[in-house]
């Protein structure tokens, strides 16, 4: 019984140690939480640091998720939809209002307004399967209606894929294992341990991209290969029945990708590699087509896998006219790039079986795509560089799963509302910044010229001013909206300038900036009402600021709604914490605005007292003194 004892207490005590020093780690507030979602209250906050959860680098920037808060009891008729995914999910390059989700939002809202639709994107850059799965458990918790997902771009170099720099395993049930090992403190403590004797990288990487890439080249076929087509495998089996369990129907889409404009990544310079290319080229660049397809087909006898032949031949059919011909080319070019940033075919072929054997309904957003290009092959018509869809491509991106939603009986028909305007939440000042960030990430690996991208001008120049300070100079997103339309306004472009301020609306109908700079257009244009219903929103939301008061009283007394106007500025001048945010003009201006409230009131003694102290402080203030005539 001793012994017992004695050998039971050898076991247990270092387990003890280990509870209490991860328990002291954790009171005296060392190391990082990684919940998806922090409660505050009656709401769910998206947490900041969760993505850190899957990256090993720390030279690296790592992705953000799309700041949202969500309650945490869902309102009467509020269908919850989450979307799940990579950088194309999250909306790369764009910001908050250019994204799959955010249109099909905005679809949803148009066509059924009579339901609440909360489409929430838990899209993530860099990210895989690996990823997605660790995060289906804890989403059970927002009590989702449908779950959309739109992933497998990043299987070989996403954060925990093979080829990645932040590869911990090649068994997909380790690497779940190893994430949850991550949440405990004592595991922080042996990472930052180990990480003082690590090697530094000589040269930070200067894109995500460029930082996740461990393996240069990935044959097709090879060990690493096939071994990530099974975990992708693997986990998207998993999170199916995650939701599958808890009867949350998911709407799975296939990949789609630019074959036209975009080169293989992953070949050698051909000048060196490629027999012949010299003189290819120059057939080509003559037009001298059939005699440049003999020689390339003669290398694919050879060496079939050869990427940049088949893309070379793709060119040379799409030249021809040969368009089914260029097609099947461009795909091979794709499916057997060295450095597969593009979801070869496969992905998508196990996409297709999944949806079948779980009984999921399945989004075609390649055919999609593919109808929508011309000749049915996918290019620069919308896309921006490899992966990622320019502003046309994300609408039809969503355009794909509402259309889906429709098929799969998740939204009555018959109920449909005609929309009153289109869903462009969005102005050429997203659209300049997501191709500055595409720019700059084009001249880095892996493109290294191989990407075939004009970006835009807009008028006025100002635009791609305010777009640069945003990308490089820290200007936030909703500041250089409104910089861009304070600047239009001042040019007499006020349709342009209310578009700014409508952008930063439709993603937050309480931001106050946003409300009063609408009603600032209006007011301008003559539009007292809408004016006024603004000025009004804006107070509502930030109820302490004096001077939206004033702005609302101004528009309550043109659009005709004196007392009310009245009313509002004695709430400002007999509150003297309100009054004290207000300067000697703008005092004085509230003093004349309820002049003229009274005069409208037909009370002109009272009047008359407001204008004398408008002229004690400003003498010649010329519309008081020519009211205070009127009124003698």
């Amino acid at each position: 019984m001793k012994r017992f004892i004695f050998y039971t207490t050898l076991l247990i005590l270092p387990l003890l140690i280990l509870i209490s020093v991860e328990s002291l780690l954790r009171v005296s507030g060392f190391g990082t939480s990684y919940p998806l979602l922090i409660r505050k209250g009656n709401f769910y906050y998206l947490n900041t640091e969760y993505p850190k959860k899957f990256f090993s680098q720390s030279d690296i920037a790592v992705p953000e998720l799309v700041p949202q808060k969500i309650p945490v009891a869902k309102a009467p008729n509020t269908v919850r939809i989450l979307c799940l995914g990579g950088s194309t999910t999250a909306g790369f390059p764009f910001e908050v209002n250019i994204n799959f989700p955010r249109f099909l939002q905005c679809y949803l809202k148009r066509a059924l307004p009579f339901k609440q639709w909360e489409v929430i994107n838990l899209g993530i850059s860099a990210i895989n399967s690996h990823t997605v799965r660790n995060m289906a458990p804890e989403l059970l918790k927002l009590n989702p209606d449908i779950i959309l997902i739109y992933m497998g771009h990043n299987e070989f170099y996403g954060a925990l894929g093979l080829a990645s720099n932040s590869f911990l395993g090649s068994n997909p049930e380790m690497v779940q294992w190893m994430l949850k090992l991550r949440e405990l403190r004592l595991y922080q403590v042996l990472e930052k341990f180990i990480g003082l004797f690590s090697k530094k990288a000589e040269k930070p990487s200067s894109t995500l991209m460029e930082a996740m890439i461990k393996k240069n080249t990935i044959l097709p076929g090879s060990s690493i290969y096939r071994k990530t087509m099974n975990n992708f495998r693997t986990n998207l089996s998993e999170i199916l029945n995650t939701f599958n369990k808890n009867d949350i129907p998911v709407l799975l889409s296939t990949l789609t990708s630019n074959l036209k404009d975009q080169e293989p990544l992953g070949y050698t310079d051909p000048e060196t590699s490629f027999p012949d290319y010299k003189k290819v080229r120059q057939l080509i660049n003559k037009k001298q087509y059939r005699q440049a397809l003999t020689i390339l087909s003669t290398l694919l006898q050879s060496d079939s896998t050869n990427s940049f032949a088949h893309f070379l031949s793709g060119q040379i059919y799409y030249e021809l006219q040969d368009y089914e011909a260029a097609k099947s080319h461009f795909v091979l070019a794709r499916d057997y790039d060295l450095i597969p940033f593009r979801a070869p075919s496969e992905i998508n072929t196990i996409i297709c079986d999944l949806a079948r054997l779980n009984n999921v309904f399945l989004v075609r957003s390649d055919s999609l795509f593919d109808l929508r290009s011309p000749h049915s092959i996918t290019d620069n018509t919308l896309f921006l560089e490899h992966l990622h869809p320019n502003e046309k491509g994300y609408q039809l991106l969503a355009q794909g799963f509402f259309e889906s939603m429709v098929r799969s009986h998740f939204i009555d028909t018959t109920k449909f509302v005609k929309p009153e305007r289109s869903c462009q939440n969005y102005t050429n000042l997203d659209i300049a910044i997501g191709e500055l960030k595409i720019e700059d990430l084009l001249k880095h690996a892996p493109f290294n010229g191989r990407t075939r991208f004009t970006p835009r001008r807009f008028e006025p120049p100002i635009i791609h001013r305010i777009a640069f300070k945003h990308v490089f100079g820290g200007l936030l997103w909703d500041a250089a909206h409104f910089e861009v339309g304070d600047s239009l306004l001042k040019m007499g472009l006020s349709e342009p300038a209310l578009n700014e301020f409508l952008a930063v609306y439709d993603y937050d109908h309480t931001h106050p900036t946003a409300l009063y700079k609408i009603g600032d257009v209006y007011l301008k244009t003559k539009q007292f009402t809408k004016a006024a219903y603004f000025y009004q929103q804006a107070v509502k939301a930030n109820p302490k600021a004096a001077f939206l008061k004033a702005k609302f009283a101004r528009a309550l007394i043109v659009s005709g709604n004196v007392q009310s106007a009245v009313d509002v500025i004695n709430k400002v001048i007999n509150n003297p914490e309100q009054k004290r945010q207000l300067n000697k003009r703008q005092l004085s201006e509230l003093d004349y605005l309820m002049a003229v409230a009274l005069v409208q009131k037909g009370e002109k003694k009272q009047a008359i007292r407001f204008l004398d102290k408008v002229l004690r402080v400003y003498p010649n203030h010329r519309r008081a003194l020519s009211l205070k005539m009127q009124i003698k």
